[in-house]
């Protein structure tokens, strides 16, 4: 690997199972590798109303919760990642818990990484996702080095809610190779470009690396060989 720098792009969100089944690869990534790499986080804003989408028509939060489990033990079979024993209820938008990443990057990359992991543990573990900005005291109490009432004024702003459009309209973008990929590469596990509410966009995750050599993409679940040979 070159000495110099490479930046990786992340799309994803944190109501998504096959970016919580990629965790430990980012993780693994990020240490073997840190000192080498530069990261940005894109919250892409998976669903902006559950309530629309025909699957879950008519809008029952429990019943929709009970799909989403079928969905993650799937996923989970493949990931190895635990999904919660029991959902109550499915978020109604994932917009909340990405403005509040987008805010927490105010108080540096690292506090806003901690962030989206205390929200996606909020999810797979607990069973309890966060879709409101009223139930962020809960879900980030403790996090370290977060100023939880400075990110609860970040949040208001101006700067933070055009970051997450940014972020929300970047992800509708796919670049070529995403596009390029075989029909039958369009599984979410395979990481082919996806079709939700009316809008193209990437699928979850997707890492795009960048250097000084050119560029390449990994989408959807891959094995970790394919980061490492990317890098």
């Amino acid at each position: 690997m070159s000495d110099q720098t490479i930046e990786v792009v992340e799309y994803t969100d944190p109501l998504c199972s096959i970016a919580w089944g990629t965790e430990p690869y980012k993780r693994r990534l990020q240490w073997r590798f840190g000192g080498k790499l530069t990261w940005r986080v894109v919250m892409a804003g998976l669903c902006r109303d559950n309530s629309t989408v025909k699957m879950f028509q008519p809008w029952d939060p429990y019943e929709a919760g009970q799909i989403y489990l079928k969905i993650w033990k799937r996923v989970t079979g493949i990931t190895g990642m635990p999904y919660p024993e029991d959902l109550q209820y499915m978020a109604l938008t994932t917009d909340p818990p990405c403005l509040i990443v987008k805010a927490a990057e105010c108080q540096g990359s690292d506090v806003a990484d901690r962030v989206l992991r205390r929200f996606r543990e909020s999810v797979f573990i607990y069973g309890t996702p966060v879709d409101s900005l009223d139930q962020t005291k809960r879900a980030l109490e403790g996090v370290p080095g977060l100023d939880l009432e400075r990110l609860l004024r970040d949040v208001e702003s101006e700067e933070v809610t055009a970051a997450y459009l940014a972020d929300w309209e970047e992800t509708r973008q796919p670049n070529e190779y995403v596009r390029g990929l075989a029909e039958s590469e369009t599984d979410h596990l395979k990481g082919g470009m996806m079709f939700s509410e009316g809008h193209e966009r990437y699928n979850l995750p997707t890492f795009i690396f960048k250097g000084p050599e050119g560029e390449r993409t990994v989408p959807g679940y891959r094995p970790y060989s394919e980061y490492e040979e990317a890098l």
